[in-house]
């Protein structure tokens, strides 16, 4: 692969990457103020729950959605660089990171569980994208 092909495929990575911090340099008023409106919305379908109990679960598949699509990209970036300690490497570091970054900012606080529902976010999206490539794969040759 051409090295300027190699830098486009890190572009959507990177495009989500922004987005997970910028989100996560969000003060907790700014940050409810994102994720609020979802759940009064989500509140006309799931009015027998609890509405703090519906506010964590949503914030919680934030976190996992965000990481699936994350660890997605970062799969189609490493292409047939692929392998399991580099993806690895992007599970751990990133998470961690972005923790790290929510442990600095007024209002939010770091989880340990928060960097391993991101990571399990990554690894389905890394499963799915294996299974998807060996099965499209069969149907092309």
């Amino acid at each position: 692969m051409k090295p300027y092909n190699k830098f486009f495929r890190w572009i959507p990575a990177i495009l989500i990457g922004v987005f997970i911090f910028l989100q996560s340099g969000l003060n907790s008023s700014e940050s409810n103020a994102v994720s609020l409106p979802i759940v009064e919305w989500m509140m006309n379908f799931f009015s027998f729950v609890d509405k703090d109990v519906l506010h964590h679960l949503i914030r919680k598949a934030a976190h996992f959605s965000e990481y699936f699509f994350f660890g997605g990209s970062i799969l189609y970036a490493l292409d047939e660089d692929f392998t399991a300690g580099r993806f690895a490497l992007f599970c751990i570091l990133v998470p961690v990171c972005d923790e790290t970054l929510q442990y600095f900012t007024p209002g939010r606080a770091a989880q340990l569980t928060d960097c391993l529902l991101d990571a399990s976010g990554m690894i389905c999206a890394a499963l799915v994208g294996i299974w998807l490539k060996k099965h499209i794969r069969r149907y092309l040759t």
